[in-house]
């Protein structure tokens, strides 16, 4: 099962093939910005090529297809239950309803953002793991850790990466509202995906 330590660069070598944190996004034009229960506009965190999971992770998405993540956030109020998920239904319903999306999309060549802020773009960069089940930070692939509850209802999608709070750059440590607070990318082959957060 690969894996592999994952960090972010301003100015990559590129066998991130083009995925990054932060920047702008690449929704065509014809899908709406998504917003959260409460109406607010979701911040874009994750831009990830389908083409780049099949090269790294033997995955089998629809190819030259674009993965765009989305988070709540917001510098002044508290938000960090909206996007926390630790197996409880609360925490689920609360992904679902929209305070964190997924979107599977086609690829636009017009870069857009809709939110008041933009976390600052930053290249995926990969080292292989030698060690399986090696864990710390941020990674791509392999199997989650640092998770306080294993058993999540998560049947139907596969771990694909987790991404270290305190890995955002600039003021943006606290994208998920605690800097040590860790994110979890889980994905489905029917288009959909699952991103949520969970904290100690």
């Amino acid at each position: 099962m690969k894996e592999y330590i994952l960090t972010f660069a301003e100015n990559g070598t590129g066998n991130g093939e083009f995925a990054y944190i932060g920047g702008k996004s690449l929704l065509p034009s014809d899908i709406m910005w998504p917003k959260n229960p409460k109406g607010e506009n979701l911040v874009l965190i994750m831009t990830i090529p389908t083409n780049f999971l099949n090269k790294y992770l033997n995955n089998q998405f629809t190819r030259d297809k674009i993965i765009s993540v989305f988070t709540t956030y917001d510098k002044k109020n508290y938000f960090l239950d909206t996007i926390v998920y630790h197996g409880d239904d609360e925490g689920l319903n609360n992904i679902k309803e929209g305070f964190t999306r997924v979107i599977f999309h086609d690829i636009d060549d017009t870069a857009r953002n809709e939110c008041e802020c933009e976390i600052p773009k930053r290249l995926f960069e990969l080292e292989m793991i030698e060690d399986e089940g090696e864990c710390g930070g941020s990674k791509l692939g392999g199997r989650p850790c640092l998770l306080q509850n294993k058993t999540l209802k998560l049947d139907d999608y596969e771990f694909v990466l987790q991404i270290y709070g305190g890995d955002f750059p600039g003021n943006y440590d606290d994208i998920f509202y605690l800097s040590d607070s860790m994110g979890y990318l889980y994905l489905s082959n029917k288009g959909d995906g699952v991103f949520f957060t969970q904290c100690t």
